[in-house]
C-alpha cells in the first residue's frame, strides 16, 4: 500500500515540506494546503534532523490527510528527512 501513489494530496503536502527543510535553518511554519474538497492546515517545526507535523483538517478529511501524510512520511524518509506526525 505505501509503495502506490499518495495521490495529489500527498505530493502536495511533500512539496510543502521539502520547501520548508530547504529553506534552511527556520524552526517552524504554517502551511495550508488545498485539499480540493476542504484545507488542511500544517504546523511545521524542525529541530535537528526531526520534522514534526501536526495536521489539522475537517473531520471529513481525516481519513485522506491520514493516509497522505503516511505517504510522505514514507517517501521522505527515502530521501533522508524524519517525519514526525500528529493529526
Amino acid at each position: 500500500e505505501r509503495r502506490r501513489s499518495g495521490g495529489e494530496l500527498a505530493r502536495r503536502i511533500e512539496r510543502a515540506i521539502v520547501k520548508h527543510v530547504a529553506r534552511g535553518p527556520q524552526r517552524g511554519a504554517a502551511i495550508a494546503i488545498d485539499a480540493g474538497d476542504g484545507r488542511v492546515h500544517l504546523l511545521v517545526r524542525t529541530d535537528r534532523a526531526t520534522t514534526r507535523i501536526v495536521a489539522l483538517c475537517s473531520p471529513q478529511l481525516r481519513e485522506r490527510v491520514d493516509r497522505a501524510l503516511a505517504h510522505a512520511r514514507f517517501v521522505l524518509a527515502a530521501s533522508g528527512t524524519r517525519l514526525e506526525v500528529a493529526g
